[in-house]
């Protein structure tokens, strides 16, 4: 009996001192494990995100900077907008580089230090002399010596990107201006230096004065809760949210600097959307809104921004410029009752207007394709991550003076074919690729119609039958073998089928589906006949020609079809650039890149990239054929692009039509510059253009705004020009009719006459001094596919 009550009692609830003598500690002790975890884990996510972020400085893009010199098309209005956006102050006198003084078309500018090839030149102050349209002279401030050319300092055109959908330049807080920062801290937390936090007298204010005006027009929230609720958390307002944000407020207090918190806040508040990216810092946000540097702008936009912070969509200055003014002005009276600015500057700056520029897309995606290049280059030397933390600078290629004007020039152009052609605006597509012939830079890549815009990069990833473009190369074979063809070897133009061992037979036709019975090899290329040059591909073999696409730069496999000789294979504009380029430098082939040299944050430089020249085509080929592509410009299907510029210049090039007129090719060279344009639809459907009415009209008006060189070549000692009869290319006498004055390689021009050319010809054949082989031109059988024509 008595070992029952004894289990009895062992089973009754624990009660008494007891409970708090074991247990409360257990609990106690389990809560703060849990809160120390809980803490823990907060810290390690705050640290992984923030110093990520703090210490991320992605790699910054350059141009190329901008060489002025005597007689450059360019005005004093149009210099002093390109050095406000570069970030020049307008002062009384100059005395430190990055000060401008402008006085009608005299203008004194201190030119910043830059960093050009392997040299970094120094800030030089300058006098320039303008007329209406051009700079006259360039005058040395030191010792007033006339100077050939200056250079301005490289223009930043942005970062490569830190997300998909997010744009930032970051600068460190000594780089913002000590206003912007001032106005920041009175505006959204005035207790900023002392707080762990959270500001409890901010949210009771705040909780004060939304009750008084019946709204929520304030809130309480430290620099620090809002940067935590922009890094981590959703904006979704709930009782659980707001204690977790401060909660975590108070942790990154405890782990950072007051410094830390506040550059990455500067660079990280949400002050806009682009399209589809969002504009994060002050930086960008003063690129996006202004269009100038954040260290250009004036205290009135300055506090435009500060301002925008509690709602970036609302207080939008091109959508409610009325809203967005007055909180500028609010901020400007908050400032003077702080004085940080007195009450006059405040009334005086307050009449001003916004001064926001149109629409814009912000500095990272002004030249997506250029950028899109470029980055793929980089891909092959650095890792992404090192890209966007190690605050590389790039300087590239990139000329903005040319980038702008082959994109206002495709736009335009397109536009009006749309409008000539009664298509649906915005149908017709395009992308050109502007390139420095002899070391390879890359001046420009336009990859849309429409600016900015960064979609599918068609001067890269667009890869389009190329038609007619393809056929100098045909002939390239060819005149690499002197000993059987030259620019006046006879072609056979007349009905020819290909037979394939299987499929449909394959019947070329010439563009205006008549033949001439014979022409010379030059006049065929000159006037982009198909069936000579099909003629002359088959005897050489395709894959001779494909061998020679590949020699000068083709990456892409060839299919080796009779139909390859007109065109059927498909290249990118970049890819075609790359092909043309060895012909327009004398033989020479230097690979196409968009990037010039590589530094460190504190401008060591750690990469160049210095020109790899080797020669692909000997230069007694590279000039024959260079002769006749001047023919065609000339006179022959791209004789349009002769008659917009003058004579001296010798441009060259060649103009290609696909099936159906669905692509449009020109791509043609001076002395200096190589452009390759195509046009055509997404949907592939035809455009109606060829390659002269289309692609070769963008092109000109891109070649117009460039500072063109003769495309001269000096005849080599090989090199012999003869009269020939048109007929025969033999050589031409008194009675032969338009003869043509060809060159030869030398002593392998033709020694035999022409019947034309009477009694004296006859003679010179009756000795036969010399003899050339003759070739019969045949037509082997092979597998083909659909023909391109012109």
């Amino acid at each position: 009996m008595a070992r029952k009550k004894r289990k009895a009692r062992r089973t009754r609830p624990y009660s008494g001192p007891g409970f708090f003598r074991f247990l409360l500690p257990r609990l106690l002790l389990a809560c703060v494990l849990i809160v120390a975890g809980f803490g823990a884990y907060i810290d390690r996510e705050i640290r992984s995100r923030f110093d990520s972020n703090i210490h991320a400085q992605p790699a910054t893009v350059f141009a190329r900077p901008t060489e002025l010199y005597a007689g450059l098309p360019l005005n004093a209005r149009s210099l002093s907008n390109s050095l406000v956006s570069r970030g020049y102050r307008s002062v009384n006198q100059i005395s430190a580089p990055g000060q401008v003084v402008r006085k009608g078309n005299l203008m004194d500018v201190y030119l910043r230090s830059t960093v050009l090839d392997t040299e970094t030149l120094p800030a030089t102050p300058v006098r320039l002399e303008f007329s209406e349209n051009s700079l006259q002279k360039i005058i040395s401030h030191r010792d007033g010596a006339a100077l050939d050319s200056v250079f301005l300092d490289a223009e930043r055109i942005g970062t490569l990107q830190l997300g998909s959908y997010e744009d930032r330049i970051s600068l460190k807080l000594h780089e913002m201006p000590e206003l912007l920062v001032r106005a920041l801290l009175i505006m959204e937390d005035r207790n900023f230096e002392t707080h762990i936090g959270l500001d409890f007298s901010a949210i009771i204010r705040a909780l004060w004065n939304n009750l008084r005006s019946g709204e929520a027009l304030q809130g309480g929230s430290t620099l620090t809760q809002q940067l935590v609720k922009n890094l981590f958390l959703t904006p979704q307002r709930t009782l659980s949210r707001k204690a977790l944000e401060a909660v975590m407020a108070v942790v990154m207090e405890l782990r950072y600097s007051k410094s830390e918190i506040l550059t990455l806040y500067v660079n990280e508040i949400f002050l806009g959307q682009s399209g589809n990216r969002a504009v994060h810092g002050f930086a960008l946000a003063s690129e996006f809104y202004f269009g100038r540097p954040l260290s250009s702008l004036q205290l009135h936009e300055t506090a435009m921004l500060v301002g925008m912070i509690p709602a970036p969509s609302y207080y939008n200055p091109r959508r409610h410029p009325e809203r967005a003014l007055g909180r500028r002005n609010l901020v400007l009276k908050t400032l003077s009752e702080f004085d940080a600015i007195n009450a006059l500057t405040a009334a005086n700056l307050s009449e001003k207007p916004l001064g926001v520029i149109k629409t814009r897309n912000t500095e990272s995606t002004r030249f997506p394709a250029y950028v899109d290049y470029l980055h793929r280059q980089l891909r092959q030397y650095f890792s992404d991550d090192v890209l966007r933390s190690d605050g590389l600078k790039l300087f590239t290629s990139l000329d903005l003076r040319i980038q702008q004007a082959a994109q206002q020039s495709l736009s335009t152009s397109l536009a009006e074919l749309d409008a000539s052609r009664g298509l649906k605006k915005g149908t017709l597509q395009g992308a050109a690729v502007v390139v420095d012939i002899a070391n390879g830079e890359i001046l420009s890549i336009v990859g849309d119609r429409t600016a900015g815009y960064s979609g599918f990069n068609r001067a890269v990833d667009a890869h389009r039958p190329v038609g007619s473009l393809i056929k100098p190369f045909v002939y390239l074979t060819a005149l690499e073998q002197p000993r059987h063809y030259s620019l006046a070897t006879v072609l056979e133009d007349t009905p020819l089928t290909v037979e394939p061992r299987n499929g449909k037979p394959w019947s070329p036709q010439n563009y205006d589906k008549d033949y001439r019975g014979s022409t010379m090899a030059i006049d065929a290329l000159v006037h982009s006949y198909n069936v000579p040059t099909v003629r002359l591909g088959l005897q050489l073999g395709v894959d001779s020609v494909v061998d020679t696409l590949q020699r000068l730069g083709s990456e892409r496999s060839i299919d080796e079809y009779p139909s390859t000789l007109l065109g059927a294979s498909e290249h990118s504009p970049l890819e075609m650039a790359q092909i043309y380029q060895p012909v327009a430098n004398h033989g020479v082939r230097v690979p196409l890149r968009s990037i010039r040299q590589i530094t460190t944050a504190r401008n060591k430089p750690i990469a160049r990239f210095p020109v790899n020249a080797r020669r692909v085509i000997k230069e007694d080929s590279a000039f024959l054929l260079n002769y006749a592509m001047q023919q065609v410009v000339s006179r022959g299907t791209a004789a349009r692009a002769g008659a917009a510029f003058s004579t001296k210049l010798q441009l060259a090039g060649k103009t290609g039509t696909t099936d159906n007129y669905r692509d449009s090719w020109f791509a043609g060279y001076s002395g200096n510059i190589l452009t390759v344009v195509w046009v055509g639809r997404d949907d592939n459907k035809p455009t109606g253009l060829t390659g002269s009415s289309g692609a070769l009209r963008v092109w000109t008006e891109i070649m117009k705004t460039i500072n063109l060189e003769p495309n001269h070549w000096i005849d080599s000692e090989r090199i012999r020009f003869l009269s020939v009869d048109s007929q025969t290319g033999l050589r031409a006498g008194g009675a032969c009719e338009a003869p043509a004055n060809i060159p030869f390689v030398n002593g392998y021009q033709p020694t035999q006459s022409a019947p034309c050319a009477g009694l004296i010809g006859q003679v010179q054949n009756w000795f036969n001094i010399r003899t050339i082989d003759s070739v019969e031109l045949s037509a082997p059988t092979s597998q083909s596919v659909e023909s391109r024509n012109n």
